[in-house]
Formats: C-alpha cells, structure tokens, sequence
C-alpha cells in the first residue's frame, strides 16, 4: 500500500496520522472505529476546553477511514518510521476523498438527503447483493461483477439466484427472475451521479435538488397568507392563470404545476431557513447503549404532545453557526419528564455541533420531496406524451372499441365460465365483481384508464386482490405496483393481501418511505417489508433493483413509487398499476407512478370512492378552483365515464356487505341515488338485532344523549368527557356479556385525541 491510493487518494503517512488520531490499530473494524471516534471527540469536546479545530481533524479521520473499512482495505502497519504525533492541519494533504470534504458549503436539505443514507457509488464498488449481506465471498462477488455484463434474454449472465441472500432471508430460482430487458443492466449504464439509498437500491435519474420555487412563489407562506393570495392584486396573474377551465392535457398540467408551486410555498418551500421550534435548548446523551440517541429537556410553556409527535422529522442547528445542522426523529415523547428523545440518522452531522456547544435549537423539517416528485412526473407526462404512450388516452380518456358492447358480453359470458374464482368463507364474488375482475385481467380497458367505483362494505378490496390473484397465475411475468395515497391504506391493502394467501410472501414488498420510523409499524406485514439493518432497524430500507425484481406485487404510497422511477429504466416495467382509495389523492399525487412508470403496454386502474372523503388540501382556498376534486372523481363525472354501463372500463359495486339496511339507507339515498343494496343471506348484519339492550328490536340504533361535563386536559386543549366514556363502556360491556359477540368486532369511535387516550 506504498505510494498514492489511486482510488481513495490518501498515503500511507496520511492514513497513519489518521489512525493516530483514532488511537486505532490496523485491524480495527466498523464496531470499535465507531467506539474509538466517539470516545475521541467527547474527549476533545468544546465544553471541556477543546478546540474546535482538534474536533474537526478527529471526524474528518473517520470519515477517511471508515471509507477504507468499508471496502476492504487493508490500513497499513504502524512502524517505527510511522508519524508518532497526530496532525494538526485538517487538510490531511489537500487531496478530498471519495466524499466531499466536510468544509465545503452543503446544498439546502432535501427529502432524499435528510433520510436517504445516500453513498457515493463507483460501478465496480458494489459491497452488498439485495440490501442484506454484511459481506461477500467469492461467489458473491462474481454475481455482483456478472452483472455488469450484457444481459441475454433479460436475465443477468452467470447469476446464480438461487445461491443468494435477499431481503428477510428469502431465496429464489431462476425462473422467479423477471426476463424484463433492464436497460440499467446495459454495458452502456449511466455510472456518474448514482446514488446509493438504504438498503441497497441505486438510483439513476436527477434529483433535480436545484429546483426551487419560482420568484413569484417566494413570499407566499412566509410573509403573505391564504387570504393574500386571494385578495392582494400582486397574485392576480396567478390566480387568472387558476381560473381558467383545463380542458387538454397541456392546461391541466399547467393548472397542476401552479398549485403544486403555491402548496409547496405554504409548506415552507420558500423559507431559506426552518422555523425554529425549539431555541437555546440543551441536549444530553440519552442512555449508554446507543449513541444515536440524545435527549432534551424542554422548558412546561413550550412543551406540547400535539406539535412534538413520535416520528416528527427535525433538524438540530449550532446555536452558534447556523449552518451546521443534523437531522432527526423524535422516537419517544416523555409528557411526565417534559422531555423528547431524538434519534439522529447521521451522527458524525452531530458531532460537529456538539464539538461547538450542546446548546442547539430545534426546528420541523419541511421535504421538498413529495413537490418535486410530482413537478418531475407532470414533465415527463408533457414529455412522453404521444411517443412511448399517448398520455391523453390516460388522463383524458375516450374510450372506443372496434368490438361492439353486446359482442363482448357475449364473449365474456363464454370466457368467465372458465375463470376459477375463489369461494371465502363469507363472501362469494357478485355478478358486478366478476365484471370488473374480468375487465382488469384481460385489459378490455386497454389503453384506458379502468375504473372501479367502490362504495363503503362493497368488496372493492376484495376485488383487486381476487384480480391481483389471477393476474399472478396468468403469467409468472405479470408485475403489479399497488399505490395509495397514504401509508395506512397502503398497509390496509397489504394485510387484506397477506390474509388472502394465495402468493408466497418473498413475492409481495411492502416499500415504505425512507423517512418512516419502524416503531409504529404494523407488524404483521414485517414479513413483506425491510427493516434496514444500517439504520438499527429503526427505519425501513430498499433492496436493490435485482431483489425488487423478483416481487410479483409491490405495495406502496404515491410519493414512495418515486423511489422507483429514480431508480431508473422501469418505464413499463409494471404490466398493471393500481391506484387504490383514488378519491382521496391529488391528481397531481396521481401523476407520480402515471408520468413515471407507465408504458406503453401498462394497464392502468382507478379504484376508489370519490363520495367520500376527498384529497386534503394544505391551502384550504385551492378547492375554489376545483383541486379537491380527484382524478377518479373528474374521470368519473367526463362525458365517456359519466353514466356508463360499459364494464371494459367503467364497474360500479352496488351490493354492500358491511352495514344493516337501516344504517345504510339514509347513506345511500343522500350520496349513492339509492343505487346501494343489501344482501340478506348475511347474517352478521342481523347479529344483534334481537338484542334486548335495544328500543326497538329489529332497529340496531341506539341514540343515547350524554349529558357530562367537557374537561380540558393538557396544553392542546382536547376535550374529555368522562361521563360519555363511562357509558360507552356500559355498553360495550353488557353487549359482551350478553351476546356471543367479541371485542374484536366491537369499535368506537371519538372525535377528540384526549377522550381517546381515556
């Protein structure tokens, strides 16, 4: 190792001060290097009479030398002739390693830079296969270097699948390998810019970290209000371009790009600095077991549960020196202690504030991820529109056939008689639920948009996972990317998936959010989910491309399918992709997966209820101008979709299996036209009908008024009313004891946080 390291740029003598520094041997490994720094720096911290410069040095070594670890390298030998006095120049020979030097201005935080655990990669400096192996053997490496080679048939050359390790331990065949030609898996890859992320997955295409908010947009959230916006003749360009009627593609998307720069704005896209939460407050060590953790004490007027939430993303910044910050999570939130718990997703980002003072202050993050994501996906709809896919047939659908409507009746009559539908144990698939299911798997609706109307308790879930089932038995190379417009209805689809049981779990992945801690996760999809090992398994992670090509069914968010499209070359990858509860996502969440994975031959389905619950909006005065209305709801209310009988590309779901006739009524005649039927060979809906806690047997209703007083608890005012809940309780429990019902069918349901605590 004499002479100058062609790839890590570093002598010998430069490594061995380093190594002084650490008081370290050359056969220190990841464990005790971590030890030794942090071990150093608390010995030379500010508060002990330290100098900052001496802090600088120590981290600086170990960012070099745990970059030298991590790739095998062998650290020299300390000798006689070796530097026996540590460095006092924080250069270490001028020469900048594979990182970028810690002196050199850092970028504004990003949604991928705060929680992506982004490395630099070189293509031949891959040391992990499918997210899990701590190290490689020869085999291992030789897959890994395969894969650099051309491709035949879509499969990598030389792989040996079955001997490798993916996520959660599982194994595959050959077969189990999609035969998708992945131009990533080309000679000629892109290798510049690629960015390593939890777990293992590369990511390809821009950042695009330099998009920022137009001049325009810049005072918006931070010096004007909602209100301003409406009233102040400065925006009137704005709202003149708002108020026009989108009526193409083109409109659309400027409609969509104008609200998602204001919603943005709002969000605090246009603040240069996050508003401190938290100022001068003072942050100890919490614990002796992990040095990721720090607590801090918070003064009682300051301290509120209902901003200072567990999993809340924060940034800690230098009392002193602004620009040094670190980011965190809040992981424990201790109301008695009043006191927070941070888990710090970068230490080394930390120790360079602690060198300085223990004195931080503390601000909420806001991501420009979730806005650039979707600015990225409505250019590439403009940008692909009528050449790899006519993205007017998706987002502007008029459907025509050249097979007449009774025609395909008669066909699909035939056909559905050969379609083994699976028989549940309470459920069997309703005539309107074959239809759609039918639909779905032999893409009638191709190139259009399908949609699925589901209404409360109609099977709407079941159907896409019946669907799902036989789209996997169809061909082993179906692939299905599941989107949600939240985290907890992607979980929701996950588990009804898993119940089903009908795939392998290696097959189904629940990607989550990089940004999501693992603490509140459902456990019951941990299964099909990855917990990271390099993030103490606090958060989740995302295997490489190889692994994520073996899943059948993806499970994810919107926002997360971004992941996806970064990673690069799966445009058309997913034969199917599903949008499900698609009444409550904004059509620009929407465009995500559509203006990024969508290919020429990818079915497209929208599943949902635009009569519920529509998008939330953060600025409240957008719906003026129609953006609480979602792309299923506007599909739904066009000429070709409104009031069609068409079941190639339009099924409604009017028999309900949640809720007795007489709770569904007055729903249905309200919202539904009266379109809603009960079936009666459910029995469970007339479970506690003959009840005799009940006024009139026959009728499951109970009005019951409570008449307590409303207490106020805690700094966020939410109210309790212990008389109320007292009575639910009776009730609850006299239903137990006297009918054959379980807790597990039993819900109730508060409007405030504190009654729901008591």
């Amino acid at each position: 190792m004499s002479g100058l390291r062609k790839e890590f740029n570093y002598t010998d003598k430069e490594i061995l001060s380093m190594m002084m520094e650490l008081k370290v041997t050359h056969t220190i490994n990841l464990v005790e290097l971590r030890r030794a720094f942090f071990k150093q720096i608390k010995a030379h911290h500010s508060d002990k009479g330290g100098a900052v410069q001496k802090a600088q040095i120590i981290t600086q070594a170990y960012r070099v030398l745990k970059q030298y670890v991590e790739a095998g390298i062998m650290l020299p030998k300390a000798t006689q002739n070796a530097f026996h006095q540590p460095s006092t120049s924080a250069d270490f020979g001028g020469r900048s390693g594979c990182r970028p030097n810690q002196s050199a201005p850092r970028a504004a935080p990003d949604g991928f830079e705060d929680f992506g655990d982004f490395q630099d990669v070189k293509s031949k400096r891959r040391k992990k296969f499918g997210g899990m192996s701590n190290g490689k053997n020869n085999q291992q490496q030789e897959s890994d270097d395969a894969r650099d080679e051309p491709s035949t048939g879509g499969k990598p050359k030389n792989i040996n699948i079955k001997a490798q390790k993916f996520v959660n331990g599982y194994t595959y065949l050959k077969e189990d390998f999609s035969t998708y030609d992945d131009p990533m898996e080309r000679p000629d890859r892109q290798k510049d810019g690629v960015r390593k992320i939890r777990g293992g997955l590369l990511l390809y295409k821009d950042f695009n970290r330099a998009l920022v908010l137009p001049t325009e947009y810049q005072e918006l959230g931070s010096t004007f209000s909602e209100n301003d916006l409406v009233d102040d003749p400065s925006f009137a360009p704005i709202l003149e371009k708002l108020q026009q009627i989108a009526c193409d593609l083109p409109s659309l998307a400027e409609k969509l790009r104008i609200f998602i720069y204001i919603a943005w704005a709002f969000d605090g896209g246009a603040m240069q600095d996050a508003k401190i939460m938290l100022q001068k407050v003072k942050m100890a060590p919490y614990g002796t077991d992990d040095d990721s953790l720090y607590e801090i004490k918070i003064p009682r007027r300051t301290f509120d549960d209902d901003v200072l939430t567990t999993g809340l993303h924060v940034s800690v910044r230098s009392v002193s020196d602004g620009k040094l910050y670190a980011n965190a999570v809040i992981e424990q939130v201790n109301p008695s202690s009043q006191s927070i718990v941070l888990f710090f997703v970068d230490p080394l980002r930390l120790s360079r504030i602690l060198a300085l003072s223990n004195n931080v202050n503390v601000s909420i993050n806001s991501s420009a991820f979730v806005y650039r994501s979707q600015l990225r996906s409505l250019e590439w709809i403009l940008a692909n529109c009528g050449s790899r896919r006519n993205m007017d047939q998706i987002i502007y659908p008029k459907p025509e056939f050249t097979e007449t409507l009774e025609e395909f009746r008669t066909r699909r009559a035939v056909e559905l008689l050969s379609m083994p539908f699976r028989e549940e144990a309470d459920h069997s698939y309703n005539e309107e639920q074959k239809n759609a299911i039918f639909s779905i798997v032999n893409k009638e609706h191709h190139p259009w948009p399908f949609v699925l109307f589901g209404p409360p308790g109609t099977g709407k879930t079941i159907t896409l996972i019946e669907s799902i089932r036989h789209l996997v038995l169809q061909s082993s190379q179906n692939r299905i990317l599941v989107c949600t417009p939240s985290k907890m209805a992607a979980d929701n689809f996950a588990e009804a998936l898993l119940q089903h049981d009908f795939l392998e779990h290696k097959y189904i992945f629940r990607m989550h959010s990089l940004s999501t801690m693992a603490h509140s996760r459902n456990k019951k999809l941990d299964p099909i989910s990855y917990l990271a090992k390099e993030a103490k398994h606090r958060f989740f992670g995302i295997p490489d491309r190889l692994n994520l090509k073996m899943f059948r069914v993806i499970i994810a968010t919107l926002a997360t399918s971004s992941y996806l499209i970064l990673a690069g070359g799966l445009r058309d990858y997913f034969t199917h992709i599903i949008v499900d509860e698609a009444g409550q996502a904004l059509e620009s969440e929407v465009w995500i997966p559509i203006g990024g994975l969508v290919g020429k031959e990818t079915s497209v389905v929208l599943a949902g209820d635009p009569m519920q619950l529509g998008p939330v909006l953060n600025v409240n005065s957008m719906k003026w101008f129609g953006f609480d209305i979602s792309m299923l709801k506007r599909i739904m209310h066009s000429e070709m979709y409104k009031d069609s009988s068409d079941e190639r590309f339009f099924v409604i779901l009017r028999q309900t299996y949640r809720s007795h006739y007489n709770i569904l009524r007055p729903c249905s005649y309200l919202f539904y036209d009266n379109m809603l039927i009960v079936d009666d060979r459910q029995g469970n809906f007339y479970k506690l009908s003959d009840w005799e806690g009940l006024p009139t047997k026959g009728f499951p209703i109970i009005f019951h008024s409570s008449r307590g007083s409303e207490d106020e608890q805690g700094v966020n005012k939410s109210h309790q009313n212990t008389f109320e809940a007292n009575l639910v309780c009776k009730y609850v429990q006299r239903i137990l004891a006297e009918t054959n019902t379980q807790e597990k069918d039993i819900g109730v349901i508060s409007p405030y946080k504190n009654q729901a605590k008591f």
